[in-house]
């Protein structure tokens, strides 16, 4: 979770250069549950005035099966 987090707040930093204050939705995990897939995404939110990255809202999508021939 960690490394996550270090990436979000790397791609944080390239955002608020340009002076975007929310990233995302970032995909953070992929996960395959027996034969299907599992999306999670993460939207993250900076404030300028304490320096925190602080998670916003996280949704977690099933894409469905996954056929492999």
């Amino acid at each position: 979770m960690r490394a996550k987090m270090k990436m979000a707040v790397a791609a944080l930093g390239a955002f608020v250069l340009t002076g975007c204050i929310t990233v995302g939705p970032v995909v953070t995990d992929v996960t395959l549950s027996g034969n299907r897939l599992i999306v999670e995404k993460t939207t993250y939110q900076y404030n300028d005035f304490t320096g925190q990255v602080t998670e916003k809202s996280r949704t977690i999508e099933d894409l469905g099966e996954i056929k492999c021939n």
